[in-house]
Parts: structure tokens; C-alpha cells; sequence
């Protein structure tokens, strides 16, 4: 019987060390396949007046700390396999190399240069995962870090909350669901979805519905999942009419009262287990989503949906017409976004690993362009957007639309927004957390802290890519893409009189983005006053 082959890391173990600085160069060139090159991405990162010898110094200043960072992490020959992973480490060394050099200065903040390298030195086990002798060696000594860089450690309070879940997944609803999400072709639920992923229903991954049979109040009552009772006239006076009409009408009376009942306990059977989870774990976890997507590595995805979502689908998705009530029909279009988001992150993931979070960001800004951008996550489609109003590209229309096309649409992603943005504005991309999360710190515990790197202009982590962008390349470009969104906007209303000034701005601002909201402000003051003079 043949013994079981080394794995990759047992046979690094077994033999000496590998040649990092021609794994490296082989991982290049798979990413310039992609169109992504070091020289390329810093001039895009720091402008043209990055040329000549400059450049050339500083591309190999790049790979030389990319290669010296491979060989202290012991990183196994396999992790340059996929782009992705060598652009990455590459963005990490550039980072690293700025670091330093800004280190290097008489009145250099050390507190900032050190929250920076314990960033770096984050990111970098994150990304590397068991792909690093160096991250497994920490891991099997330390928990923390285990349960950080490698894979989810036990917690028992979270497995009961998963434990609670799973003794509440309706079957029934759960096949009536999967059969509608497999349908396939013109006008089936997720035709769209597979258009923007270039999937069919053969070529998808595979993923597990499963509907719980629970529901938070509010939700049964805007999804409209239950006929309305007609009620009687509650001013019937039994002295006006005749025993045959009141019989009728107390006959009347009784059905609707009896609907009433059927259909609170009914309410009650979603309602009571929903309540018992927000009162047992949700101030633990937060409350419970109304959908949500679990990775389980190999072994696929579960796309988990609240009653009242699966409900609605099944009701009205070639079945009942739309409600009339414009509150209403809105309410079930959201269903309908919020499912086709769930289904988006079933496939061709934005994220390096199942366990870690580097990439979420990106992951969520995927699942809306997919499901159709229907107000969700507006914290990441502003940065998304004003990044590309700051570097003159179009991150979202061209660089992800496009890579989501692609088999391996994270390195798409990465090598086009690296080689037109920079990498350090890609490396961040992957890196910072989407705000939501910073609501429920266990949920973003696997996300890297950049709350050291924060000026006190910054209103979020997301204002670094664009405070950082302007310092090097200047504000004009992100000035210019706010003027030329604002003077369209001016175009289809006639003027600016119903652009809320201080609304939309705050709305901004509330949502992370404080660099570009002074501009915004500053802007439509300009146009106001512009138009008012002429």
C-alpha cells in the first residue's frame, strides 16, 4: 500500500528551503497575465512624477521586502499558485517599504509607524493562513492567534446560538426555496444574478437553503404574508335589525374572530422562537439577520432566510400579483435584493479564506452590484465611489463587473484595481471592514485594527484610502469626479435647489466618509454661487 503523499508544508519541512525570490518572480509573472505589474501600480499609485531611476529603485526596494517577507513567513511554494495571494504579499511589502521610509524621518510619529507594522504584520497572517510555517507555528501555541490566522476555535456560547438555529429550520420551506433559487433560464428568480457572475445553474457552486421558522413581527406584516381578515361593521346596533341579520352578521363576526385567532397563533409560532433568540443571543451576536450566508470550506454554503423572506418569495414570485401599495410592493422587491445578495455570496467569493474576513469588504460591495445595489451597505459603495472619483477609474462598473466574469474574480478584481488605483489602495480595499460590523465586535474580530492610523479628520477607517489618495496624487481628482457628479446631477434637475446640501453630505459622513463630504460641501456652494452670478 503507497504511503499517503507529504502535504505541501510537510514536504517544505522535509527539504530545505525554497528559492522565495523565484517563487516570487513566478508569481509576478502569473499576475502580469492579469495585467498587473509592480513598476505599473506604484506610478498609478503615486503619480507620474514617479519615473526614471526613482521608480526603478523603489519597484526594487518592493520586491526584495515582498521576497524577505515570504522567507520570514516560511510561506509553502503553493501560495503563489494564485495571483491573488502574490499581489497581496506585494502590496504588504509596498506598504511596508513606505512605512519605513516615513520611519526613517527626524519627526516621524513612532506611534503611528508601529500601529502600521502590527497592521502589515495582521494582514500578512491573515492572507498567508496555514499557507505559512511561521502562522502554524504561532497557532499551535497560541489560541488567540489560532482562532485568528487559521481556523475558528470552539465557542460554546456561539454554538449553542447555531445549535438554537438549526432546531428551528422549517424543511418544507426550505425544498419549496431551493427549488425556486435552481431554476434556471429567462425569467427564473436568479437569472440576473447568474448574468453578472457569468454562471449557469451547472457551473455554480452548490449551496444548502434552509428557511427558519422564525420571524421577527414587523417582518410578517410588510412582507404581506398573510390575507388580510375582513373585519365587520364594529357599529352594528342589534336593535336596528332582524334576528336572521344579526344571526348573519354575529355568524360574520365569529369567522373573522376566529381568522384573528388562527392567525395570531400562527404569527406566534415565527414570533415566539425569534424572541427567545434575540432575549438569549443577541446581545451577544446582534440580532438575528434576515438572511445570512455560513461558509463551511469545501463542503459549500448554507443560505439561511427568515420565514417571512421565504414566504414572500414563494407568494408572490410568479405567483401573486404584486401588492398595490407602493410600501408594500417596495418592501417585497427588498426581499427579493436581499435573497439574491445572500445567493451572490455563495459564489465566486471575494474573501481569502472561509474563517478570516480579508476581503469582505469587497465580498459585500459584490453582493449588492449583484443583487442590484438596493441601499444596502452604503458605506462601502460611497468609498467605492469616491475612490474612483479620486483616482479617475470606475471600480465598481469595470473593475469588479468585469472580474466577476472572470473564473478566479478575485485576482481579476485585485490585479485591475492594483494596477489603476495602486496597491496600497488595493491592499486596504481587502483589508478594512465593512462599518456595519464595527457594531458587533464579535463579528468583526477576524478584521484588522487600523484605529491607530486614524487622524482626527478621519470620521471612519474607510476616509484612509481617500485622506492618503489626496496626499499623494492631490485633491483635483477627487474634486474634479464630485464636480462632474454634481453638474450631471444639475443637468437632470435644472439646478442643485433640491439637492440637500446638508442632507446628503451627513448621510455621507454618517456612513464613514468624511474627505469626501467637505469636498461635497465645498462643491455645491461653488455651483450655487456660480449659477446665482450669472
Amino acid at each position: 500500500m503507497n504511503e499517503q503523499a507529504p502535504s505541501p508544508i510537510q514536504a517544505q519541512e522535509q527539504h530545505h528551503s525554497p528559492d522565495y525570490r523565484l517563487l516570487l518572480h513566478e508569481g509576478l509573472e502569473r499576475c502580469g497575465d492579469l495585467g498587473f505589474d509592480v513598476s505599473g501600480s506604484l506610478k498609478a499609485g503615486y503619480g507620474e512624477g514617479l519615473t526614471g531611476d526613482v521608480l526603478e529603485q523603489r519597484t526594487a526596494d518592493v520586491l526584495t521586502a515582498a521576497g524577505k517577507i515570504a522567507e520570514d513567513m516560511q510561506l509553502v511554494p503553493e501560495f503563489f499558485s494564485r495571483p491573488a495571494h502574490t499581489i497581496m504579499l506585494t502590496s504588504i511589502a509596498e506598504s511596508w517599504v513606505s512605512n519605513e521610509e516615513r520611519g526613517r524621518q527626524p519627526n516621524a510619529d513612532r506611534n503611528l509607524i508601529s500601529a502600521e507594522r502590527e497592521s502589515l504584520v495582521d494582514i500578512a497572517c491573515m492572507l498567508a493562513g496555514t499557507k505559512s510555517l511561521a502562522v502554524n507555528d504561532i497557532a499551535g501555541a497560541d489560541p488567540h492567534s489560532r482562532n485568528r490566522y487559521v481556523e475558528e476555535t470552539n465557542n460554546p456560547e456561539e454554538d449553542e446560538a447555531k445549535a438554537f438555529i438549526e432546531a428551528h429550520i422549517d424543511a418544507y420551506l426550505s425544498d419549496q426555496v431551493q427549488a425556486v433559487l435552481e431554476q434556471d433560464g429567462e425569467g427564473s428568480f436568479l437569472e440576473a444574478q447568474r448574468k453578472a457572475l457569468n454562471l449557469t445553474k451547472d457551473t455554480e457552486s452548490k449551496f444548502k437553503v434552509k428557511v427558519m421558522g422564525m420571524a421577527e413581527q414587523v417582518d410578517i406584516y410588510c412582507a404581506k404574508i398573510r390575507p388580510e381578515i375582513g373585519h365587520p361593521d364594529y357599529s352594528w346596533d342589534y336593535s336596528k335589525h332582524s334576528e336572521e341579520e344579526n344571526e348573519e352578521y354575529s355568524l360574520e363576526l365569529q369567522k373573522a374572530s376566529d381568522a384573528y385567532r388562527a392567525q395570531s397563533a400562527e404569527d406566534e409560532r415565527l414570533t415566539k422562537p425569534y424572541d427567545e433568540y434575540i432575549d438569549r443571543f443577541a446581545e451577544k451576536f446582534g440580532p438575528l439577520p434576515a438572511a445570512f450566508v455560513r461558509r463551511h470550506g469545501e463542503n459549500g454554503q448554507e443560505l439561511y432566510l427568515r420565514a417571512p423572506q421565504a414566504l414572500a418569495l414563494l407568494k408572490y414570485f410568479k405567483g401573486d400579483p404584486m401588492p398595490t401599495d407602493e410600501h408594500a410592493a417596495r418592501s417585497i422587491e427588498d426581499i427579493y435584493a436581499i435573497v439574491r445578495h445572500e445567493y451572490g455570496h455563495t459564489q465566486k467569493q471575494m474573501v481569502f479564506g472561509p474563517h478570516n474576513q480579508l476581503g469582505l469588504n469587497v465580498e459585500e460591495r459584490k453582493a449588492e452590484f449583484v443583487s442590484g445595489d438596493r441601499q444596502g451597505y452604503q458605506d462601502i459603495k460611497f468609498l467605492f465611489t469616491d475612490l474612483s472619483f479620486a483616482t479617475g477609474t470606475k471600480l465598481t462598473q469595470d473593475f469588479l463587473a468585469s472580474a466577476l466574469k472572470e473564473g478566479d474574480a478575485l485576482s481579476s478584481f485585485l490585479a485591475k484595481t492594483a494596477q489603476s488605483t495602486g496597491m496600497r489602495n488595493a491592499m486596504l480595499l481587502m483589508a478594512l471592514k465593512p462599518l456595519p460590523y464595527a457594531k458587533y465586535p464579535e463579528h468583526a474580530k477576524q478584521f484588522v485594527d487600523f484605529s491607530n492610523q486614524l487622524k482626527a479628520s478621519d470620521v471612519s477607517d474607510h476616509d484612509i484610502p481617500l485622506r492618503e489618495t489626496t496626499e499623494r496624487l492631490g485633491k483635483d481628482g477627487l474634486r474634479q469626479g464630485v464636480r462632474e457628479w454634481l453638474e450631471d446631477i444639475q443637468a437632470k434637475q435644472g439646478d442643485l435647489t433640491d439637492f440637500h446640501e446638508e442632507f446628503l453630505p451627513d448621510y455621507r459622513e454618517a456612513h464613514g466618509l468624511g474627505v469626501s463630504t467637505r469636498i461635497i460641501r465645498e462643491e455645491v456652494r461653488k455651483i450655487r454661487a456660480a449659477r446665482k452670478a450669472a
